[in-house]
């Protein structure tokens, strides 16, 4: 095992959890849930105000209420489900990280071992 290899490592934990920072940031979820909802909202009241029917603007509203409510239930899981990813994956990294560490000190104890056997 070489430094290079832990280096690599190191460099991919910090990456992931950069990204899972970013992921969990709460600006950027708002931001994006305040984007599709007021989509949705417009296409519903553009939909109830093209009919005169009452009935069929009741209906526009609540199947826009509806489409608001599965978008959020959507986003979150998936936001919950990217979450847990991203952990198992930082936490395989650490997992081998480790390991490669481990690997190196009995490469580091072994060399010391034969200079001081060929001594």
């Amino acid at each position: 095992m070489s430094d290079i290899t832990k280096s690599i490592l190191e460099k991919e934990i910090k990456q992931n959890l950069e990204s899972f920072s970013e992921h969990n940031d709460a600006d950027i979820v708002v931001s994006k849930i305040k984007l599709e909802v007021t989509s949705i909202i417009k296409k519903t009241i553009q939909t109830a105000n093209s009919t005169t029917s009452i009935d069929e603007r009741l209906q526009s509203l609540v199947s826009g209420l509806q489409s608001i409510m599965t978008f959020i239930e959507d986003y979150e899981q998936q936001h919950l489900l990217e979450s847990i990813r991203m952990k198992q994956n930082t936490k395989l990294l650490q997992e081998v990280l480790h390991k490669v560490d481990k690997k190196i000190d009995e490469e580091k104890k072994d060399l010391e071992f034969n200079r001081k056997e060929q001594k």
